[in-house]
């Protein structure tokens, strides 16, 4: 009887202890929530806005950040960002200091990234999409990032199976969505990725407020170019396919010239950073085979392009070349019967019969490949000229610029494609804005850069400095 009442007073403690450690769990939780709705932006259109780059980039490095004016880092740079105009608007700067403390979010997470290694990978298949995007997304934020960028044997298998869950699904939102698509700021706008797990990580983590889309006022658009020549290819298409099933309306896809099986499956020339060649080494060639075969499906549907509150247009390459007469590049990708391509090269021989179709390649091709030229030089009459890339691909100067914006009454274009010394370039009369978001690359020392569409019409550009 001595045993059971000390027994019994013991677990009443340990009782009071849990219901105490609970309660003080919800306060604090509670106030995270009221903290979190306090950063809520109310959003405003701001398709009246005549839209204009901030004079200022906010500079990170590591948690650590400053403002710089950008004339200062085109100094830096020696040249290699455009100077911008003198008479060209640049507004004014509205800087908004946030001080967030992710431990709730984190505290939230753990448990969730534990069901990712408890799930079994033939089970996979029934469990809800959305709750597999949680799980993966935990997962890759907390276990895969604590075990150094690994994964053990079991928890790559269950990888699989998800992956291929999130692929399907993603392939399905995409299917409804537009090649050309309609989107609102606030927005933040991403560039190249190719394989940097870490800046893309570290960016949704300061930006994704709290770690829950409820608590996060704004949208992301990425560029394209996922995979390749990082490290980790599987793990970002893993954690952006995540992102893009948990919240369709928040978060934007666009194809780059990387999201093709005949650039990413090229394994002779990218040998080990060759999305195919990464998808073997971590799923074995069989499974690693299907599973590339079908995020390449996934690939094909994603949209080519967006246009932000109707002034800006965004891509991962650049505008669709032109030869005079009706200007209708933007009416063919708004058209629901714009085709998917499985690859934009070689052109298929029945194709070129198909005027209509291979219209539509060309455009696709045009959006994914080209670079603004370095110079006005040996350009033609509409602002175009060849590409060092390689035949077919075209660069396009100011003149082409101009057109494009005065034609659909757009105002500056966002597209990726390119590394930048800094992450950013400004170019032809600042109409121009070179997006790449993945730092370090290929060894390089480059920073990684990003921009923020607010509702103010500021076009704010952030760099995460490279890592030491």
């Amino acid at each position: 009887a001595n045993r059971i009442a000390i027994r019994s007073e013991k677990l009443k403690k340990e009782w009071a202890q849990l219901a105490a450690e609970r309660a003080a769990f919800q306060t604090a939780q509670e106030e995270f929530q009221r903290k979190a709705a306090a950063l809520q932006v109310p959003e405003a259109s701001a398709s009246n806005h005549n839209w204009s780059l901030s004079p200022e980039i906010l500079m990170i490095n590591g948690e650590e950040s400053h403002c710089e004016n950008v004339m200062t880092i085109i100094a830096r740079s020696k040249g290699r960002i455009d100077p911008c105009e003198p008479d060209t608007p640049l507004g004014s700067l509205m800087r908004e200091e946030m001080n967030m403390d992710t431990s709730f979010c984190h505290i939230a997470s753990q448990s969730t990234a534990k069901l990712f290694e408890q799930m079994q990978p033939d089970s996979v298949a029934s469990d809800g999409c959305h709750d597999i995007a949680m799980k993966t997304l935990n997962y890759l934020n907390l276990a895969f990032s604590e075990e150094g960028f690994k994964h053990n044997e079991r928890n790559a298998l269950v990888l699989a199976n998800v992956l291929k869950q999130l692929s399907v699904e993603v392939s399905r939102i995409a299917g409804k969505e537009l090649a050309l698509l309609s989107l609102k700021a606030p927005i933040y706008v991403f560039g190249d990725i190719h394989g940097n797990f870490g800046d893309l990580q570290y960016f949704m983590k300061h930006l994704l407020h709290f770690g829950n889309f409820k608590y996060t006022s704004h949208s992301f658009l990425f560029l394209g170019d996922y995979v390749d020549r990082g490290k980790w290819s599987i793990e970002c298409v893993a954690y952006l396919f995540a992102l893009k099933v948990i919240e369709p309306e928040a978060v934007f896809m666009l194809r780059g010239n990387h999201e093709d099986w005949h650039v990413n499956g090229d394994e002779a020339h990218y040998a080990e950073g060759s999305f195919k060649a990464q998808c073997k080494a971590v799923f074995g060639k069989e499974y690693g085979d299907e599973l590339w075969n079908l995020v390449n499906t996934t690939f094909r549907n994603l949209p080519l392009a967006a246009v932000i509150d109707g002034k800006v247009f965004c891509c991962h390459g650049g505008i669709p070349r032109y030869s005079g007469g009706p200007d209708n590049r933007l009416e063919l990708l708004r058209d629901p019967n714009f085709p998917n391509f499985n690859t934009f090269t070689p052109v298929p021989s029945e194709e070129k019969q198909d005027k209509k179709r291979a219209e539509c390649r060309q455009i696709a091709f045009d959006l994914v490949w080209s670079d603004p030229s370095e110079g006005e030089e040996k350009l033609d009459e509409w602002g175009f000229g060849d590409n060092f890339r390689g035949a077919g691909i075209k660069t396009f100067g100011d003149k082409a610029v101009q057109q494009f914006l005065s034609n659909h009454k757009l105002q500056y274009i966002l597209r990726a494609h390119q590394e930048k010394s800094e992450g950013l370039k400004i170019s032809k009369s600042s109409k121009v804005v070179t997006i790449f978001s993945s730092s370090g690359y290929c060894g390089h020392g480059n920073g990684a850069g990003a921009v923020f569409m607010g509702s103010n019409g500021l076009i704010r550009m952030v760099i995460k400095q490279a890592d030491d």
